[in-house]
């Protein structure tokens, strides 16, 4: 790379911390900036994306992404994934490997059974393709020379979300028409098999921009007129639906991944959660986006049926952090429902929220603002 970074991944010793020792080991590579972080019980991949050796000994060549006898379609067909595998047991340097095309997320690793499966996308337009590929133990060596081929090949762009399970790949392609948003377009999503040949097509009536798993499902959540919609799947090879739901005036307001969580606080009750503003408030909003309050809203997946549980009011309440004096974009979003045992808490702004589940319905059992003066 002609802007190298060093990406480190840091294990350090908990036990020592206790003791007042903080005792860290650090192994890393040296690689171009981008990289995405996939972490197992034992083992940690970095994900970091380049180009092939040709590009990189061309003298006018910049790794961001310019070549002056290739285009910008020419140029995604050379685009490389270096994986970088960090043993967590015998921590030390680490061995690589590689596979052809680009990876966007961490949702794209998936490791079973010891082996590495990896979702990429190479190329753009008519020269695009998305690529799925399965690396072994015995693939990773301390340089990382051969290229991993892929065990299968499809045409076409990730055009949304992707996300790797233990049974298959879900990718979220174009939509038939122009208009993603109409009440007639629909969205084309593949499933492609991670233990056998085989690729699946399932249409959705709306636009997906969250895949997430919950036990042996998949949660499907999009938007489209107005309406904030869920679509709930039961996860295999080849997935059918099992249920959806439409709530009109709602619309998600933080997209990460962190802002989602999901438990079970009753036996036999499985219950997940999401931030949102209400419609009219996203329509009459004029104030800045990082000042805005998420509520909370609940839903009940239990026995494969999906509903409503209610809509915890935290933006009556709360009050945004003024001129992001500590931090407006915080890594763990703005909002979200988490679980203890039984227990159900709901953090927006400084308001944290506990609530009970009653029957169909939650319950506040105690609020407190998080920045109030204490007495």
């Amino acid at each position: 790379s002609d802007t190298p970074d060093l990406h480190l991944l840091l294990s350090c010793s908990l036990p020592l911390l206790e003791q007042g020792d903080f005792a860290c080991d650090a192994a890393g590579v040296l690689s171009d900036s981008s990289s995405e972080l996939y972490v197992t019980e034992s083992t940690a991949y970095l994900a970091l994306s380049g180009w092939n050796d040709e590009l990189y000994l061309e003298p006018d060549f910049v790794s961001w992404g310019f070549s002056s006898r290739l285009n910008d379609s020419q140029l995604q067909t050379h685009r490389q994934t270096w994986l970088a595998r960090f043993d967590l047991i015998n921590f030390g340097t680490p061995e690589l490997a590689r596979v052809q095309g680009e990876l966007r997320s961490q949702f794209w690793l998936k490791e079973l059974d010891g082996d590495l499966h990896v979702l990429s996308n190479t190329g753009s337009g008519e020269d695009a393709n998305v690529l799925l590929h399965r690396v072994g133990r015995q693939d990773f060596t301390h340089t990382g020379q051969s290229l991993i081929a892929p065990r299968t090949t499809m045409p076409g762009e990730v055009h949304g979300p992707a996300r790797l399970t233990s049974k298959a790949a879900y990718v979220v392609q174009a939509a038939n028409n122009d208009d993603v948003m109409s009440v007639t377009s629909s969205v084309s999503m593949s499933i492609l098999d991670l233990h056998q040949d085989g690729i699946t097509q399932l249409e959705l009536e709306f636009e997906p921009d969250r895949l997430e798993t919950i036990q042996e499902h998949l949660l499907v959540t999009g938007h489209t007129n107005n309406q904030l919609k869920f679509a709930l799947l039961q996860d295999q090879a080849k997935p059918y639906l099992l249920d959806q739901l439409a709530l009109y005036g709602f619309q998600q307001s933080e997209h990460r991944s962190h802002a989602f969580n999901f438990g079970q606080p009753a036996t036999g009750r499985t219950v997940f959660g999401l931030p949102v503003i209400t419609q009219a408030a996203a329509n009459n909003d004029t104030s800045d986006y990082i000042d805005r309050v998420s509520d909370l809203l609940l839903i009940d997946m239990s026995e494969n049926r999906l509903q409503m549980l209610g809509l915890v009011d935290m933006a009556s309440h709360a009050k945004p952090e003024p001129k992001c004096e500590h931090s407006c974009f915080d890594w763990y979003g703005n909002a979200r429902l988490f679980f203890v045992g039984e227990r159900i808490f709901a953090l927006s702004a400084d308001q944290l929220v506990e609530l009970r589940l009653v029957s169909n319905a939650v319950q506040k059992v105690a609020q407190i603002r998080l920045t109030a003066p204490i007495n």
